[in-house]
């Protein structure tokens, strides 16, 4: 599957296990509709579901489900969101994803 990473997990927030997201794009409204992911790091892949996302500051705090505690969210700190290309925010006029940008020559002045 066509997957880009859409953010970083940071700290756990409150006391029930939710875990603030700094998005890549600086977006977030597409962040709030997702329902499953994939989050990866440190050699490690974890599909995961989201129970439920809510605007935080310049983030999101997410509930994933099966981390109901600040200490076993916090094992997930560090990690990048991935999802499909079409859960990713939408790209302006002239505007590309990193991700392909990648083997991409730079020429300048012909």
């Amino acid at each position: 599957m066509d997957e880009l990473a859409l953010g970083r997990l940071g700290a756990p927030h409150g006391v029930d296990g939710r875990i603030r997201l700094v998005s890549f794009s600086g977006e977030t409204e597409h962040l709030l509709a997702l329902k499953s992911a994939t989050l990866r790091g440190e050699g490690r892949v974890l599909p995961i579901r989201i129970e439920s996302a809510r605007d935080f500051g310049d983030g999101v705090l997410l509930k994933i489900e099966g981390y109901d505690s600040p200490e076993t969210v916090r094992a997930l700190s560090g990690m990048e969101l991935w999802a499909p290309r079409d859960k990713a925010a939408p790209l302006e006029e002239g505007q590309y994803y990193y991700a392909d940008l990648v083997g991409c020559a730079l020429v300048s002045g012909g």
